[in-house]
């Protein structure tokens, strides 16, 4: 009995140690449980901190109103404290294209410059053309301020606010206009955001309805209304410093060639609706000169291809239209 006595004591004890043991790693196991409580708490509170830090953009549209029901001759829209405006063109018929017998003055840096060999002839024939709908059209350029509220890179050559952004690539131009939409949607009602058709370029640097047949956008001295040539300096100059044309728009002739929506392809007599371009390709057309081009680069006839990387003279203007 004795010898039973002693091993029992002794089983009691080991138990005892392991309970002690236990206690350990339970006590262990709790502090454990309070460092990673304390973690989640710290991480989730610095998460909730940078969340709170994100100020949301905010993005807005005056007037206010209904596009398919009303159309006010100029619609503001705000990128935060950021404002562009867009211009009303009513639809019509014009003569899309540089007409025969019109002399073209070629400058030294136009010679240079191999993607405008074409032009006139790639102008040509001039053709009818009619735009069924109405559209709304930038009344600048695409501003550096405007783009950096949405893009995370200005690839501008030239930096300044109130100068077109340009360098732009296509791709990045379609990146741009759909966070523009996506922000702006639930007030567009139906409208969205785009470039403009070649068509509607031209329409509108004309003068829409409003044309008074001048020979560059806004005037017949091209002094008026391009800033052109490398006359006044080497690179863009602000939008909206020279004269508007008869819609209110700045800078169709000079300052950055103009991305449109449309795949490069040759001209046709034949009179046309609503026209979009070839189906495929793989340059795309860019209107309206820039400041390194003499006066014809200047002209609402002058076309440009370009492929889907382009040079550091273009950027975009924006057209709002139904869908």
């Amino acid at each position: 009995m004795d010898k039973s006595d002693s091993k029992l004591d002794k089983s009691d004890s080991k138990l005892d140690k392991s309970d002690s043991k236990l206690d350990k790693l339970d006590s262990k196991l709790d502090k454990s449980d309070v460092k990673v409580d304390s973690y989640k708490s710290e991480k989730n509170e610095a998460l909730v901190n940078k969340i709170e830090s994100v100020v949301p953009i905010k993005a807005s549209m005056k007037p206010n109103v209904v596009l398919n029901e009303k159309r006010p001759n100029k619609l503001s829209f705000y990128i935060n404290d950021v404002v562009f405006n867009m211009i009303l063109v009513e639809h019509g018929t014009f003569r899309m294209g540089e007409p025969e017998g019109q002399q073209i003055k070629r400058s030294f840096f136009s010679k240079m410059f191999a993607a405008l060999d074409d032009f006139p002839d790639n102008a040509r024939p001039v053709h009818k053309v009619t735009l069924t709908r109405d559209y709304y059209i930038g009344e600048t350029t695409v501003v550096q301020l405007l783009w950096n509220e949405l893009m995370e890179v200005n690839p501008s050559d030239f930096i300044h606010d109130n100068n077109p952004v340009e360098h732009v690539k296509w791709n990045d131009s379609q990146v741009f206009i759909k966070k523009l939409n996506t922000m702006l949607h639930s007030q567009l009602n139906g409208w969205s955001f785009r470039l403009p058709t070649e068509a509607e370029w031209e329409f509108a640097a004309r003068g829409g309805s409003k044309t008074r047949g001048y020979r560059y956008s806004g005037s017949n001295n091209i002094d008026d209304v391009a800033w052109y040539g490398g006359k006044y300096k080497y690179g863009p100059d602000e939008v909206g410093t020279k004269c508007p044309n008869e819609l209110g728009l700045y800078d169709m002739s000079g300052n950055v060639w103009e991305m449109c929506e449309d795949w490069y392809s040759e001209y046709s007599s034949v009179p046309q609706t609503d026209p979009k371009g070839a189906k495929h390709g793989d340059m795309h057309v860019c209107r309206g000169g820039t400041y390194f081009l003499g006066e014809e680069g200047s002209l609402p006839a002058n076309r440009l291809c370009l492929g889907q990387d382009t040079i550091g003279m273009v950027g975009l203007r924006l057209v709002l239209s139904e869908n």
